[in-house]
């Protein structure tokens, strides 16, 4: 089968759906591909009929208000949950309330303005540390930044960028990064938003992995492959927009899920080469009632407290160190996480996951394992290292890369366009509103070039 169109979008996460919405107001005939079965990418919503709120998989926060989301969000009249409750830490069998989050983003301002200027050299957020905290008294400040740089990042200290970081730091504050937020109802809202907003005009087509990305100035041919059966499909346009994520842009030829371009673009190769791809560990555990709520912490018989506000849990010694519940939402869940280069060991070694995430929750809570097993309504995960149309979680910059993420996003030929978080130039890679940034962007160069 052979079809023609105007403008083929390659992939339906939000950054594809948002450059054919831009697309779709225009008389271009546009053709969505999607590998999956679904839209939104690495937005990938549950909801449970037996929880008031949503259970995400993937992307869960939005960072901020960016104002690409919030628009949305008002227009949809979508109820927004702002983090906050109490956060805790688990250490040596105690649990406490704690304050390492706003010490360590305190300590982090101080690393980042011994920063090396955007003229100089850059360096790996570990050389920043080598360099400037190398002493003994710096140990617990050292060790608390890097926990946070790895498990927030989902980036390897010895692989971060300082001068990406610093780049992201700032664009942050430009929206209120310190702040997060939720939707109740789902993140997958803002990706059928989009497709409801298609208004008939964008053909979707699900289940249809690209293989292979022919292109000539003005013209496209790709290739693909039905998933349900197998049928070979060729799709031909005069553009083409790709927003497959990093790994799967970075996957050896002949791998699930690979895409091969011919010719192959060398500069978007080397530019490749210096942005990493993040692993992480998440797991949802649904119980059948929130158990923690009855439990009591005493420090030395000193205190003793309710933990039922508790929105995050940092047990660093354990597998899976960062915890956190839907709060201020009143649901039975917790949500396990590992980022960086403790989750690569993990996916590495092939752990048995949900093992280690009721291990873990135990350990901190120094009750039985059995407890927490006895709860359990239902366990959600996707292992996004082992997707082969995602191979990773989000993106990072590596050390010298800042200047590749124009590269990677440079339209080639007024032929081929580029989205997607790890194209994002503002300082907003890594996040679901960069994405829809970068597809808007991409849907507005090709308009600018298909007029000239």
């Amino acid at each position: 089968m052979s079809d023609h169109t105007d403008v083929l979008i390659i992939g339906a996460g939000v950054a594809g759906l948002a450059a054919a919405w831009r697309l779709s107001t225009t008389d271009l005939k546009i053709c969505l591909l999607e590998a999956r079965d679904r839209i939104g990418g690495r937005i990938y919503t549950l909801h449970p009929p037996t929880l008031s709120t949503a259970i995400e998989l993937g992307a869960e926060f939005i960072h901020g208000r960016p104002p690409e989301l919030f628009e949305i969000i008002g227009h949809m009249g979508l109820a927004v949950a702002e983090t906050g409750g109490e956060r805790w830490c688990a250490r040596n069998g105690n649990l406490a309330p704690c304050r390492e989050i706003e010490r360590v983003e305190l300590d982090l301002d101080q690393i980042l303005s011994r920063a090396p200027g955007p003229d100089a050299p850059d360096i790996s957020f570990q050389q920043l540390l080598d360099s400037y905290f190398a002493d003994e008294r710096f140990a617990g400040a050292r060790a608390a930044a890097i926990r946070y740089i790895e498990g927030y990042h989902a980036a390897r200290a010895d692989r971060l960028s300082v001068q990406a970081l610093v780049h992201g730091e700032r664009a942050s504050d430009l929206i209120d990064g310190h702040r997060s937020f939720r939707l109740p109802a789902g993140y997958d809202a803002i990706a059928n938003y989009f497709r409801t907003a298609f208004n008939g005009s964008v053909d979707l087509r699900l289940n249809t992995i690209v293989k292979t990305i022919e292109w000539q100035a003005g013209q496209v041919r790709v290739t693909a492959q039905n998933a349900l059966d197998a049928t070979p499909q060729v799709f031909r346009a005069r553009a083409a927009i790709i927003t497959l994520p990093l790994g799967v842009l970075k996957a050896q030829p002949e791998s699930p899920g690979a895409v091969r371009f011919i010719p192959e673009i060398p500069e978007k190769r080397a530019a490749m080469s210096k942005i990493e791809v993040g692993q992480v560990i998440r797991v949802n555990l649904h119980f059948r009632h929130r158990w923690w709520t009855s439990l009591r912490s005493t420090d030395d018989g000193r205190w003793a407290a309710r933990i039922d506000r508790m929105s995050f849990l940092f047990a660093r010694e354990e597998k899976l160190p960062t915890w956190w519940t839907q709060y201020p939402a009143q649901t039975p869940v917790m949500i396990g996480w590992h980022g960086g280069r403790g989750a690569e060991i993990l996916l590495a070694e092939d752990c048995p996951i949900t093992d280690l995430a009721i291990d873990s929750l135990a350990h901190a809570f120094n009750v039985e394992r059995c407890l927490i097993e006895d709860q359990i309504e239902a366990i959600y995960r996707h292992d996004w290292h082992a997707d082969p149309f995602a191979r990773g979680s989000y993106s990072y910059i590596g050390v010298g890369g800042l200047s590749a993420l124009t590269e990677l996003a440079r339209p080639v030929a007024n032929t081929l366009f580029f989205a997607g978080e790890a194209t994002n130039t503002e300082g907003h890679e890594a996040t679901v509103h960069g994405a829809v940034q970068t597809g808007l962007r991409a849907a507005r160069d090709l308009l600018e070039r298909l007029s000239n």
